[in-house]
């Protein structure tokens, strides 16, 4: 009940922030209104939990203002619908089981980092944390490198929405930790996981075990994809990139 009632008024005061123009007074559709309400949970839970983001969405109505233009809905739009709920509960409370039902989906399938390691854990990624594109680059594998701490566990996370209209072909993460020796080059691939273009803000979270301490790099690729001809572009979005160390026992 609790995380219900956090959703609802979440979506008052965005309700009560976003007073926009009365001509496009349309109610959202029911599947949409589920999608984004996920979208904005998941975001301001991120959000929560990592603080430094609020250099780049220091408002936070600005950044749920961005997800409804993201899914193509006005503030108007979402007044009407956020009204319409408020007079109907029960409507509401079969619509909240269903959001409950996709951020917990979202969770399971991607979210391994446990809370009692998340306390041990310490962020070490120091680098660039967000990207866009195709703004930063219509074909942009988002190379990164990082140098590891020792033997231990490495945990890394952030958020992501790839949309529907990316034309990269297979895009998927491409990260592996090395030796960087050129000459006796030797690496240890972390699984790979493939985006899935859906217009949706999900997280993705990818955790290895490093025991060869001739390992001393986490290489790779955040954002790599298969050899495709012609001029495309990636449509994505990438935030929060951390890496955490946590230290073998």
């Amino acid at each position: 009940m609790m995380m219900k009632n956090i959703i609802f008024v979440f979506a008052i005061v965005l309700f009560i922030s976003c007073k926009g123009n009365k001509e496009n007074e349309i109610y959202i559709p029911k599947d949409k209104f589920i999608d984004l309400l996920a979208d904005i949970h998941l975001a301001d839970a991120f959000y929560a939990t990592h603080y430094e983001q609020r250099k780049v969405h220091s408002d936070s109505i600005n950044y749920y203002n961005k997800i409804l233009k993201d899914y193509g809905f006005t503030k108007a739009q979402f007044d009407t619908t956020v009204k319409y709920y408020s007079v109907h509960s029960e409507e509401f409370d079969m619509i909240y089981e269903e959001v409950i039902t996709n951020l917990s989906k979202t969770v399971q399938e991607n979210y391994s980092i446990r809370p009692v390691e998340a306390e041990l854990s310490k962020d070490i990624w120091r680098g660039k944390n967000f990207w866009y594109l195709p703004e930063e680059g219509s074909q942009k594998k988002i190379p990164i490198s990082l140098e590891l701490k020792g033997k231990g566990k490495y945990v890394v996370t952030f958020i992501y929405k790839m949309y529907t209209d990316d034309e990269s072909k297979k895009p998927h993460i491409n990260l592996y930790l090395s030796n960087n020796n050129k000459s006796k080059p030797k690496k240890d691939t972390i699984k790979t996981v493939n985006y899935e273009k859906s217009n949706r803000t999900a997280i993705i979270t990818l955790t290895k075990e490093l025991k060869d301490s001739t390992l001393t790099h986490l290489n790779g690729f955040l954002l790599d994809h298969e050899n495709k001809k012609g001029d495309w572009k990636k449509h994505v979005i990438i935030e929060g990139l951390k890496v955490y160390y946590i230290p073998k026992k």
